[in-house]
């Protein structure tokens, strides 16, 4: 993509430094109540190093406005807006090639963390295990707190097992990490099809030289919004090790 498909919008044009630990990359478009609180949610991560990105595809004019005067004048976010939108894969490898962070963090514009601490647990995780590749969220909704079934990504005979860590084979692109260098190496997310398990294919069928795991553990992100279809888990819950 060019530069210019890409208007910086407010915060900072880049992360200020190399070698920090996690990209939050966070997609708008519209809903803007619900973007504010991830974008307040992320922000409010500790013990941890972060930059928050969030790439706009297409919000209305007041709405860019209000996510603009969220990070006006910080220095650990950015907001950039999108000449037309790119879908979910496609701005969200915009929104992680713009950062520096060694892991990527996919957290949808309508969920939170449920906890300050979550971030670093989920670094934590990937610093522990070298061959770990990925890992994917337990996803709860937020009025409730029961799983949403609408973001369960896993086979319905896992359901009892939504609040322990399991290997997969996939993860659910809602609340995701995934370590910078799997990113590269699978070139990025699939903008044809969808994130998590295009990344996941290429890298059985060796077209990566990471031993991937995803980890699904047990760190929960609320959804603000109810789905259509029963709630999703995405806390930090499984442990998915693809050795090459």
């Amino acid at each position: 993509m060019q530069s210019r498909d890409i208007r910086f919008m407010s915060g900072t044009e880049r992360p200020s430094c190399d070698g920090y630990d996690a990209d939050v990359v966070i997609l708008a478009l519209d809903r803007v109540d619900e973007t504010i609180a991830a974008i307040h949610s992320a922000l409010g991560q500790t013990g941890v190093s972060r930059h928050v990105t969030i790439v706009d595809q297409g919000s209305q004019p007041e709405a860019l406005t209000r996510l603009a005067a969220t990070v006006y004048g910080r220095t650990d976010a950015t907001l950039v807006a999108l000449e037309h939108n790119h879908g979910v894969p496609g701005g969200r490898n915009i929104g992680a090639a713009l950062g520096r962070g060694r892991i990527i963090v996919g957290l949808d514009n309508d969920a939170i963390f449920d906890a300050s601490d979550m971030l670093a647990r989920i670094v934590a995780a990937f610093d522990a295990d070298p061959n770990l590749g990925a890992l994917g969220c337990r996803i709860v909704v937020d009025s409730t707190g029961d799983d949403d079934l609408s973001s369960w990504g896993y086979p319905a005979a896992l359901l009892p097992r939504s609040r322990n860590s399991f290997e997969a084979v996939t993860f659910v692109g809602a609340g995701h990490a995934i370590r910078r260098e799997t990113w590269d190496d699978a070139g990025g997310y699939d903008a044809v099809s969808y994130t998590h398990l295009d990344v996941y294919k290429r890298q059985v069928l060796g077209w990566s030289n990471v031993c991937a795991a995803v980890h699904r553990m047990n760190l929960a992100l609320s959804r603000l919004t109810q789905r259509s279809t029963p709630p999703l888990d995405c806390s930090l819950i499984a442990l998915v090790r693809i050795s090459l």
